[in-house]
């Protein structure tokens, strides 16, 4: 912002700052509208989203609750069918079964749980994916309705951002603009204390030792007679000094307050 922009005034960069906050409101506003549109179809699908996620959710806990049913029933009955056909502990404890006969084809409770746990899983295998899979597309409607979700807000906050980024260009454009009226108000400063020293130099008062002219012309250097911090007494003492310098091209004068001194040289180079 700023080019082709050219501020004078403050008041100048005040209506400035106003048109180009106006201008962008506009624009915000506007695309606001043009999201309008695009931000209801994602609120569409955020809905519809949200409601295969409901059917899918209550769908996975049905089957996971029908497959624990049938995985309890299928595997007692399959560790029925184990401890039926094996030695156990307790067999030889009753005396039903010898030792040797145990630790030959014997099985602990944990082998039973192993084996009947592994065959109830071989024949539930299908129904086990298939509760998987069902989680798998939970996962990716998941996925789904968080990238749509993310996507509307950052339709809706989007026009708050273009005034952001307008009121952080115009705060940058501000602070350059004032800037350089600093810089004025610090010349115009400097150029006052300068003055002031002058008028302070005409009433016999200074805080340097006096006041020096450089790089004048002999005209310029007869002329300081006019000036009011050169007191009359000195003039006399001034044209005396510059008439062996009248073919000189650059003359420095001095003017020595304390003791009402006149000093004139020649500007080394010669030249103006």
């Amino acid at each position: 912002m700023g080019e082709g922009v050219k501020i004078q005034t403050t008041p100048q960069l005040v209506r400035h700052i106003i048109d180009h906050w106006k201008s962008e409101q506009i624009k915000a506003l506007k695309a606001e509208e043009e999201q309008k549109e695009k931000l209801t179809v994602e609120i569409q699908k955020e809905q519809k989203l949200e409601k295969k996620l409901k059917e899918s959710r209550s769908i996975a806990e049905k089957m996971e609750l029908e497959y624990s049913q049938i995985e309890a029933r299928i595997e007692g009955e399959k560790r029925a069918q184990i401890e039926v056909n094996s030695i156990r502990e307790q067999d030889v404890k009753s005396g039903k079964s010898t030792l040797a006969e145990f630790l030959k084809k014997g099985k602990t409770e944990k082998q039973i749980y192993d084996e009947s746990a592994k065959e109830t899983m071989k024949d539930l295998e299908a129904g086990l994916k298939a509760a998987r899979a069902k989680r798998l597309e939970i996962l990716n409607f998941e996925k789904e309705l968080l990238e749509t979700q993310t996507k509307i807000r950052y339709l809706i906050i989007e026009p708050g951002r273009i005034l952001q980024r307008v009121l952080k260009d115009l705060g940058q454009f501000a602070e350059r603009e004032i800037g350089f009226f600093l810089e004025e108000v610090h010349s115009s400063k400097t150029a006052l204390k300068r003055v002031e020293n002058r008028l302070n130099l005409t009433e016999g008062k200074s805080l340097g030792p006096g006041y020096s002219w450089t790089r004048l012309s002999i005209e310029q250097a007869y002329g300081l007679q006019f000036d009011p911090i050169l007191p009359l007494e000195c003039i006399a003492a001034l044209k005396s000094k510059l008439e062996p310098c009248k073919d000189s091209d650059v003359i420095n004068v001095t003017f020595f307050l304390r003791t009402k001194g006149i000093d004139v040289s020649i500007f080394p180079g010669g030249k103006k």
